[in-house]
């Protein structure tokens, strides 16, 4: 998928602010509110649809996001969709605060991540690991160094940046 420059400004803008809403990130890029919201399913889509690409096999993907995005339910229904059964972690409100706090989140503190917000992800991902995720998808945070780390660690097969 080739991102147009809107994709990009609504990637921007959500790693920034994840919170923000539709109706608040459409004016901000130039959007209406419906139609912000079409694009960002879309690239959610997109993401599901290269990793059965780049992984046809598999089968149990995780979703490491905080609890507003998995209430949502965003990425479970793409996952679904494709064929893969979505696992999320047991404590979103800990992921949350490891994503946000203003002290330590990796929104606040992104270069370097700090200890205690890396050791939250890195928690969560061995926790879907542990429950059979082969894959995991980081759908809240903005750092590609955070990614680069997950990857590289032996409990975590493939980790998609996204959003």
């Amino acid at each position: 998928m080739k991102l147009d420059d809107t994709d990009k400004a609504i990637i921007e803008v959500l790693q920034d602010d994840g919170r923000m809403p539709f109706s608040t990130l459409g004016p901000r890029v130039g959007l209406s509110p419906p139609a912000v919201r079409q694009r960002v399913l879309h690239l959610i889509e997109e993401t599901v649809a290269a990793i059965r690409r780049a992984h046809p096999n598999l089968g149990n993907v995780g979703i490491l996001a905080t609890r507003g995005t998995l209430t949502a339910r965003l990425y479970h229904a793409a996952l679904e969709e494709a064929g893969f059964a979505p696992l999320s972690h047991s404590d979103p409100d800990r992921l949350t605060e490891a994503i946000y706090s203003p002290l330590s989140g990796i929104k606040a503190c992104a270069h370097p991540v700090t200890s205690a917000a890396r050791a939250e992800v890195e928690t969560a991902a061995r926790e879907l690991a542990s429950r059979g995720a082969e894959a995991i998808i980081l759908g809240c945070t903005r750092s590609e160094e955070h990614t680069s780390e997950l990857q590289s660690r032996p409990h975590i097969s493939y980790a998609v940046f996204c959003l």
